[in-house]
């Protein structure tokens, strides 16, 4: 799997002002990496059934992985003013619509400034 040689930092960081270049970057990023639709999901992983096989113990192991290379990835391509404002939460999705609620706008706050 690609994810598992993430480079240790990433070449672009969020700033505030350059939202929109780097949620493009990211998102390929992520994709390039194997971890978007992680990301995107935010699928529980399934509990193990009682008597688990070596391919199932695995596959747990690389989903929670994924999850926790999403979600340090997420934290780490942020500068210290949009990081504070994702520490709190626990996935990679969370930090991701709030970074995008910050900096972009929901939908209807969209709307408004058209108007």
């Amino acid at each position: 799997i690609a994810s598992n040689n993430l480079p240790l930092n990433p070449p672009f960081t969020l700033t505030g002002e350059n939202y929109q270049i780097w949620s493009v970057k990211m998102q390929a990023f992520l994709e390039a990496y194997e971890l978007w639709e992680t990301v995107m999901e935010d699928k529980p992983v399934a509990a193990l059934p009682a008597n688990p096989t070596l391919a199932q113990i695995k596959s747990n192991n690389e989903e929670k992985t994924k999850k926790s290379k999403a979600t340090s990835l997420m934290q780490n391509v942020v500068a210290d003013t949009a990081f504070y404002r994702i520490m709190a939460c626990k996935t990679a999705k969370e930090a991701w619509h709030r970074l995008k609620e910050e900096y972009q706008g929901s939908d209807r706050t969209r709307q408004m400034q058209v108007l």
